[in-house]
């Protein structure tokens, strides 16, 4: 019984959080405001956490480790062509963690808008983009699908084009209200991913 009161009392401190972020951003937020919106009083707050910088990298590294998971096994892999008229391609994560990953976003929008938003505070993306470089380092090692000297570029400018396909559109989706559902944001990605930007302008 305590425990599920525990666990409560911390979801309702997040969800008041989230709800926070996006009114006033982090900077302007105490932990009065945070108690009062979550209803709970402020011996309940410090029973969790030492302050709002520890409650924010609690959610940080809760939505991280989220996220973490549905590319962890899903890395770069070689697509056979359905016909000799087309060439290999390499798929750098599988349609459905990129579709877990969005479904995720979409259900913890609030939270995650909030943090990412101007006023947030928060390293939510940069964090992604690390967890995301080290996962393709990995598996493209494994499958031996790296070849940046081809184009003589640094190797962190060719994980940031790499990833921008998927981080960048994730960020702009959610930073826009989530108005695609999940499998559209994977189609969208996917087309990124082979399309060249100048083709835009043809």
């Amino acid at each position: 019984m305590v425990a599920q009161r525990k666990t409560r009392s911390k979801k309702d401190i997040k969800k008041a959080f989230a709800k926070l972020l996006n009114e006033k951003g982090f900077e302007k937020i105490t932990v009065s405001d945070i108690t009062r919106t979550a209803d709970v009083n402020r011996g309940t707050f410090y029973s969790h956490y030492t302050d709002k910088y520890d409650l924010l990298n609690e959610v940080e590294d809760e939505i991280l480790g989220n996220l973490k998971s549905y590319f962890d096994e899903s890395g770069p892999k070689i697509i056979k062509p359905v016909d000799y008229t087309e060439k290999e391609n390499v798929q750098l994560f599988s349609n459905d963690s990129i579709l877990h990953a969005a479904t995720y976003a979409k259900d913890n929008f609030e939270m995650i808008h909030g943090l990412i938003s101007e006023g947030g505070n928060s390293k939510l993306i940069p964090k992604f983009k690390e967890i995301m470089v080290d996962i393709l380092q990995e598996r493209a090692k494994k499958i031996g699908v790296l070849n940046f000297n081809k184009f003589k570029m640094p190797d962190g400018y060719a994980y940031e084009i790499m990833l921008s396909s998927v981080v960048s559109i994730l960020e702009y989706w959610i930073l826009n209200g989530v108005k695609e559902n999940p499998e559209e944001i994977v189609k969208i990605i996917n087309t990124a991913a082979c399309v060249a930007p100048t083709e835009f302008l043809m």
